[in-house]
């Protein structure tokens, strides 16, 4: 399995709030880059993320909403606020380059190399982040930039994205809604942040909004009961993309879910079984998780997954 990461995904800054960190710090890489720690050495390789290049985001992105993040970022020491809980520092560009920059390094190698598996140990998030619009956290949509230039550059007709988050990944449904070459299938807290999902955009998106307080057993038997299983198989995809958040962890302060580690284990075994197996390409993007100890835990929980519970 490759990892990619970079330093300078450390260094992109939100605003904090007057008294409070901001939940989506530099500090949740320490957790990320912990769980990689306690994952088989010899079982993966640590990739330094590319740079992606502007005219990537428009795979995914108004090309004037591009500018206007490009033109605005600030160069010095300034932190700009673009939306109620987003903000851009003299390092969000870089750092969104990485991310985009491993994305697509990540779709080549698990399309036409031996490695099968690719993990974005990287930030900002990006499944909130709309064609024209930053929202919660994300600038720009990382998972669907990865998807569309898999079809626009490697000639994909089927890619699936599975997103498993508390939050709905309404960005990227936005995106993708309708697209004949992409699946979209999320899982999410509903009603809750950003009211979103429910009923879905178009046919190509399959949600699943459950409870608060939902735990394992609910959550397992929400997907199962569900039609993703049974369209993930119909569907063949290609490819297969993780949104991977893990905020819907019982010790999260952002969720009202009470998930721990194995769930989103079991979440990922049955989404690649159902979507190919062993020989699927898969890439998985880090979207939520604030609760250090439970994403570091699940974050593991999750690699070994990827990795055929290697370890």
């Amino acid at each position: 399995m490759l990892i990619y990461s970079h330093p300078v995904c450390r260094k992109h800054e939100n605003e904090n709030d007057v008294m409070l960190p901001h939940p989506e710090r530099p500090e949740r890489l320490d957790a990320v880059e912990a769980a990689i720690e306690r994952f088989p050495a010899d079982r993966y390789e640590a990739v330094e993320a590319p740079l992606g290049e502007k005219s990537d985001y428009e795979l995914a992105h108004d090309p004037r909403y591009v500018e206007a993040i490009f033109s605005q970022a600030p160069t010095d020491s300034g932190v700009l606020r673009v939306d109620g809980d987003t903000s851009l520092n003299r390092y969000t560009i870089e750092a969104s380059r990485r991310v985009v920059g491993a994305a697509k390094a990540a779709v080549d190698e698990v399309l036409s190399g031996p490695e099968r598996r690719a993990f974005l140990a990287t930030r900002p998030p990006g499944h909130h982040a709309g064609p024209c619009q930053p929202r919660g956290f994300c600038v720009f949509n990382n998972v669907a930039i990865a998807a569309y230039y898999a079809i626009r550059h490697h000639g994909l007709e089927r890619v699936a994205i599975v997103d498993f988050d508390v939050h709905h990944g309404d960005g990227t449904e936005e995106i993708v809604a309708n697209s004949d070459a992409v699946r979209f299938f999320s899982v999410f807290q509903h009603p809750f942040y950003p009211y979103s999902g429910i009923p879905p955009l178009a046919d190509n998106c399959f949600p699943i909004g459950l409870p608060n307080m939902t735990d394992g057993e609910a959550f397992r038997k929400g997907i199962e009961e569900s039609v993703w299983f049974e369209t993930l198989r119909d569907f063949r995809p290609q490819l297969l993309l993780f949104s991977a958040g893990f905020d819907a962890h019982k010790n999260d302060p952002l969720g009202g879910w009470l998930l721990e580690d194995e769930d989103f284990a079991w979440l990922t075994r049955e989404a690649i079984a159902a979507a190919g197996g062993d020989d699927l390409p898969v890439v998985s993007l880090l979207e939520g998780g604030y609760d250090l100890e439970g994403l570091e835990d699940s974050v593991l929980a999750h690699l070994k997954a990827l990795d055929g519970d290697a370890g």
